[in-house]
């Protein structure tokens, strides 16, 4: 029989599976179990679900136009650091292997 854990562990493979191509070389490891994302696509969702909360909050204080300066710089940094990373990646500049 199985306990919770085994059973939250594999509903949460289940999801991951769906959701990202779990590529050994680009996932973390907890002993010998392999993280449910890899560390590409939970930056990615991460970072989706932090833009989703910060519309949220912005949206519902009333404010409806775009963020300030500092704030799209900030945002501007962190998406041409995922253009470098898929790109170095996808051209052979940044090298594929493991943690």
């Amino acid at each position: 029989m199985e306990g919770i854990g085994d059973i939250i562990r594999r509903a949460g493979e289940l999801v991951g599976y769906a959701v990202c191509h779990r590529l050994l070389s680009r996932s973390p490891l907890f002993g010998d179990n392999q993280f449910m994302l890899c560390s590409r696509c939970a930056g990615t969702y991460l970072g989706a679900l932090s833009s989703y909360i910060y519309i949220f909050i912005k949206v519902r204080g009333g404010q409806t136009k775009l963020p300030d300066l500092k704030y799209s710089i900030f945002i501007i940094i962190f998406i041409a650091s995922i253009f470098i990373d898929v790109g170095g990646t996808l051209l052979g500049i940044i090298p594929d292997i493991a943690q």
